[in-house]
């Protein structure tokens, strides 16, 4: 599923109604426990993901609305807590400070996070095409365009077969978003259990 201007107009949607959600979770953080808050937001993203993924390649404006209001809310709905959680464990003078490295280390994670993603899907593409094609092509070129985006010079590279390129796409990019979605839901489990651990620590005198 190439991206769309449909699809780059409801990020842009997403985006605004992540940051609703944001300021939406930090409201909720007083009033319900962070365990259980986190824990919401990352099953919230994982069905999100899961129902993007059965989104049609062609699929419009109203398709895409539901399944990417769905991850915003889910990503947005714990992001206000992590701010408060990591400040929690350094002193009040060094606020300042953690709160620099904190926001460093969670683009820079971001950026790193979706490099990967890039490459897997890149990967995908080029098993799916090596399948059907012959290995003489240049498939992983060809899958880094597509994975990029560019599919008019993917299809070139391949001379021709844009419409098994497409296919191929579409296939790897589902089982990229499943893949999202299970690793979500994993976290889901294991994050309680962490921050159990940390404020174990906290209370201990």
């Amino acid at each position: 599923m190439p991206c769309t201007p449909a699809c780059a107009r409801h990020g842009q949607k997403d985006a605004h109604f992540h940051a609703v959600a944001h300021h939406a979770g930090c409201r909720l953080g007083r009033l319900v426990h962070q365990r259980p808050l986190c824990a919401a937001g990352l099953l919230l993203a994982a069905a999100g993901l899961a129902w993007l993924a059965q989104v049609p390649g062609h699929g419009g404006t109203t398709a895409l609305a539901g399944p990417l209001l769905l991850v915003g809310a889910g990503i947005g709905l714990p992001w206000g807590l992590m701010d408060g959680m990591a400040l929690s464990v350094v002193d009040t003078g060094r606020a300042d400070m953690a709160t620099g490295i904190f926001n460093t280390v969670r683009i820079s994670a971001d950026g790193v996070a979706l490099a990967l993603a890039g490459v897997l899907l890149a990967g995908l593409i080029a098993a799916a095409l090596a399948r059907q094609l012959p290995s003489d092509l240049p498939l992983l070129a060809s899958a880094s365009r597509a994975a990029l985006g560019d599919m008019h010079q993917a299809t070139q590279l391949l001379g021709g077969q844009q419409a098994l390129l497409r296919a191929s796409y579409d296939a790897a990019f589902r089982q990229l978003l499943n893949g999202l979605a299970l690793l979500a839901v994993a976290l889901a489990a294991l994050v309680p259990y962490l921050l159990r651990k940390k404020e174990r620590r906290l209370t201990k005198p």
